[in-house]
């Protein structure tokens, strides 16, 4: 993918949550941490909206409570986010409204 090469190197963090509503707020604040550690404080107002998004969309959509992870990984001047829980469940696209 261009702009995403291998031989730039790639900066990790791994975050494992409970999903449940009250681990949100901790899950922004470790995001922000990590950010701050690699120097993009400047993403942070965004990445947490998406934490909060994501950490949301795995207790909507495969249950309260379940073990879930977030990682966070930097290479270059990109982040990537991507929540990882244990549903075996594959997800399938829905109609949607313009309001949703």
């Amino acid at each position: 993918m261009p702009g995403y090469e291998m031989s730039e190197p790639r900066l990790r963090c791994v975050l494992p949550f409970e999903a449940i509503p009250a681990e949100v707020p901790l899950l922004r604040r470790a995001a922000a941490k990590q950010l701050s550690r690699w120097g993009v404080s400047a993403a942070t107002e965004e990445t947490e909206l998406l934490v909060t998004e994501l950490a949301t969309n795995v207790f909507k959509h495969v249950g309260e409570g379940v073990s879930a992870t977030l990682i966070l990984e930097r290479r270059g001047e990109r982040l990537r986010l991507e929540v990882h829980d244990k549903s075996q469940v594959v997800p399938t696209p829905r109609s949607t409204s313009c309001d949703e």
